[in-house]
């Protein structure tokens, strides 16, 4: 069993620790997987359990007696709890009404202190938004926080390139280092040699690690699991294509969701999915079939060759077969396959074999 210690962040705590010091708390936010929770449990304070909006005082309930007044129920509450509180609301998009409403009671009558922990703002309850804590925003865990965690945990030196390998599969994502350590551990394919921790083949995909990816994309409608499967089998694409191709408005929600992001590509906008996990995910339950389909959707002259495709062609060309050049990428062979699918469609050949002749790779 791994123990992960709490490391790095010591801007964050000391802004934190000043926070609770000057003000009635602050508002800790930032993306899935920063931290958020990690950081607040490091004030100390008591942690708010939310149990969604049926139940009243449910963020409470394991803090106060079962048999709560009928009439009053905020000032029977702030005068069991007592002065002196330190809270933590995590999840606070979960805190029912009435637990928002007692801690802004508590807070604004000096009785408490709160961390309230939330993705974002629009995600706080309005009792504890009128509140108007500072707001502390956390960026996703960054490479050298992310190698000085796995070395504590693993408990001894971690190969730059492991570090590098793992961070790029996170994305900064706490939780994703977490459970990607845990299953390549498992799977064996993390391990120490002459003393420092390497990785070597393909990145397992744990149940653990699927369910978190799955509950993180949410439920999605057949237009919109049809735009991340686009993007997924092609892992990129011009904005005004996809939005050609797919269904527009299926576009705009999963943007809104966070679930595809885009950059500047010349004259042009990028489409990507926002985690390269979302990416590893969504190619696992597109079939062969429909990942065909999906590549053919786009023709050869709609879309350039990326840089990945390129490394694939490159090692096909020189005769490796795809189990070698997906070890040689650490990439699965599918994902070889389908690279490979959507490489003889752009340059119009239908075999490796005649590659050489129609690409020109540097060597």
């Amino acid at each position: 069993m791994i123990r992960w210690p709490f490391l790095g962040r010591d801007e964050e705590r000391a802004a934190l620790a000043a926070a609770l010091d000057s003000r009635g708390g602050v508002l800790l936010t930032g993306p899935h997987g920063a931290g958020k929770s990690a950081l607040a449990a490091q004030s100390g304070g008591l942690r708010l359990r939310g149990t969604g909006p049926s139940v009243a005082l449910g963020a409470f309930a394991h803090l106060l007696p079962a048999d709560a007044p009928h009439a009053n129920l905020l000032a029977w509450a702030a005068e069991w709890l007592g002065p002196g509180l330190l809270l933590i609301a995590d999840d606070a998009d979960r805190i029912d009404d009435a637990s928002a409403a007692l801690l802004h009671h508590l807070v604004t009558r000096d009785q408490a202190k709160v961390v309230v922990v939330a993705r974002g703002e629009a995600a706080v309850p309005a009792p504890l938004r009128a509140l108007d804590l500072p707001r502390l925003e956390l960026a996703p865990l960054r490479q050298e926080h992310a190698a000085r965690l796995l070395t504590a945990a693993l408990g001894g030196r971690v190969e730059g390139a492991t570090v590098r390998r793992f961070c790029r599969a996170a994305a900064g994502d706490l939780r994703f280092l977490r459970e990607l350590v845990t299953a390549a551990l498992a799977a064996g394919a993390l391990a120490r040699l002459d003393g420092v921790w390497c990785s070597r083949g393909q990145l397992p995909l744990s149940p653990c690690l699927r369910e978190l990816v799955r509950a993180e994309i949410g439920e999605l409608d057949e237009d919109e699991r049809d735009v991340l499967e686009l993007i997924a089998v092609h892992e990129s694409i011009d904005a005004a294509l996809l939005l050609a191709r797919g269904n527009p408005d299926a576009v705009h929600r999963v943007e809104r969701r966070g679930l595809i992001t885009s950059c500047p590509r010349g004259q042009s906008l990028l489409v990507r999915l926002a985690h390269p996990m979302y990416q590893a995910v969504i190619r696992e339950w597109v079939g062969p079939l429909r990942a065909r389909h999906q590549i053919h959707r786009l023709s050869p002259a709609d879309t350039a060759m990326t840089d990945r495709e390129q490394q694939v062609g490159q090692l096909a060309s020189w005769g490796l077969t795809n189990r070698e050049i997906a070890d040689w990428l650490g990439v699965s062979h599918r994902t070889v396959g389908n690279h490979l699918h959507r490489l003889y469609a752009k340059v119009g050949v239908n075999d490796r074999t005649h590659l050489a002749e129609v690409l020109t790779f540097p060597r």
